[in-house]
């Protein structure tokens, strides 16, 4: 019976793994998977139940609104020059750019828009001049400072999921999570910012203009009131709704965007590629369920003897390689594991942070992932050398992370 569940699942994975490799949509991906598991371990009319229940349950739509209106609002920002403005600002009146170099990436990272590292990227070019720093060593720079807010910051859709999925609130998620979000930055600052401390120099050495908190602010006030606001309001689809909205209707009026951007802005934030894998995954998390594939992974982990927390671990890094996107493996992965997180006590955050820092670090490495291929290709990089020097920043993100895991959580 093993044996038989077992190559029931290599042949899912063989799928995944193909379509992967062949750049297919994720959506594409994700719902092969998922009917081939329907059909697999199901009876007929379990499968159509479950597709019905995906499509139509109330959490299903309420994520599908929400990651409407945020993508919504991230590209109104956008269109309203409030990030450009803003980098622009700092660029001009920071005298040391050792400072700048992971700021900007950082930066753009707080708005979660599909090949994001291409904003950032001309700022990073056009600060380094004729530095010493390698066509790598920027590409790493722009890539994993980008992608440091991915644990903690809202606005991405697998931490809209992971609440949605978990039931807790943000201020929840962030007091057990924001520690790889801290190792993430201190990682790439340590081994790829300070070695290359001397090489790091732009164009203009003196400041141009002294820096104006206030203009800084103003340029990106929407998001400044997001980040303060978020941890206050009640937990809620309604509460951050209202949030956003407002927050968008202010912003357009302020900075009087035309109707064509506003129309621009909510057609970019209505992605069916993004929008469709939502029932997609609770179609999944319905069919895992009945299907009791948790049974099987407990046997084999007894089996081979490893401890859960490793399955967790590698299955998810894994996934975050095929994926090259959060929402990609958090979406299989979290439901898949979902009876050893969701307890009857609450939350158990320990085996979570093993299966978030371990898709993480997979999303890091992915060739799958687009921010990675666009930085690689803008700046004419080897993707080789730049994983290369991705080593260390990634084995001190997991290290250290599982430890203060240990120590917060266990």
């Amino acid at each position: 019976m093993l044996i038989i569940t077992l190559i029931k699942i290599l042949i899912i994975l063989g799928l995944f793994v193909l379509f992967s490799i062949k750049r297919l949509p994720l959506f594409v991906i994700l719902f092969t998977a998922t009917i081939l598991l329907g059909i697999f371990f199901l009876p007929i009319k379990e499968v159509l139940t479950g597709f019905w229940k995906g499509i139509s349950c109330e959490d299903s739509l309420i994520m599908m609104f929400l990651i409407w209106l945020i993508v919504s609002f991230t590209k109104l920002i956008e269109e309203g020059k409030g990030i450009s403005n803003a980098s622009e600002i700092l660029r001009k009146s920071v005298r040391n750019p050792i400072i700048l170099f992971p700021f900007f990436p950082a930066l753009i990272g707080l708005f979660p828009m599909p090949g994001g590292a291409l904003v950032s990227a001309p700022m990073l070019n056009t600060m380094s001049g004729n530095s010493g720093l390698s066509k790598e060593t920027q590409g790493v720079i722009n890539f994993w400072f980008r992608h440091i807010w991915e644990p903690i910051w809202p606005l991405y859709p697998g931490i809209i999921f992971t609440l949605q999925i978990l039931k807790i609130s943000f201020g929840q998620l962030f007091l057990h999570l924001f520690f790889i979000t801290i190792f993430a930055f201190l990682g790439a600052f340590l081994f790829i910012i300070l070695p290359n401390k001397k090489k790091i120099t732009t164009e203009n050495q003196t400041v141009l203009k002294k820096f104006s908190p206030l203009k800084f602010l103003y340029q990106l006030w929407p998001v400044f009131i997001l980040i303060v606001t978020i941890p206050i309001i009640p937990r809620g689809v309604l509460s951050l709704s209202i949030l956003v909205i407002s927050l968008s209707i202010i912003y357009t009026i302020e900075r009087r965007l035309s109707f064509g951007t506003i129309f621009k802005s909510i057609k970019i934030g209505f992605s069916l590629k993004l929008l469709l894998l939502i029932p997609v995954i609770f179609i999944f998390k319905y069919y895992i369920e009945k299907a009791e594939i948790i049974n099987f992974i407990i046997q084999f982990s007894n089996t081979a003897g490893l401890p859960i927390e490793l399955i967790i671990f590698i299955v998810s890094f894994i996934l975050g390689l095929l994926f090259g996107i959060t929402i990609g493996f958090i979406s299989v992965a979290l439901p898949l594991f979902l009876p050893f997180i969701l307890t009857s006590t609450g939350v158990n955050f320990y085996p979570f942070v093993y299966l978030f820092v371990g898709g993480y670090i997979g999303v890091f490495f992915s060739p799958m992932h687009l921010c990675l291929v666009l930085t690689k290709e803008y700046f004419n990089a080897s993707l080789f050398k730049m994983y290369k020097k991705m080593i260390l920043p990634g084995l001190f993100l997991v290290i250290f992370s599982l430890i203060f895991n240990y120590v917060l959580n266990k």
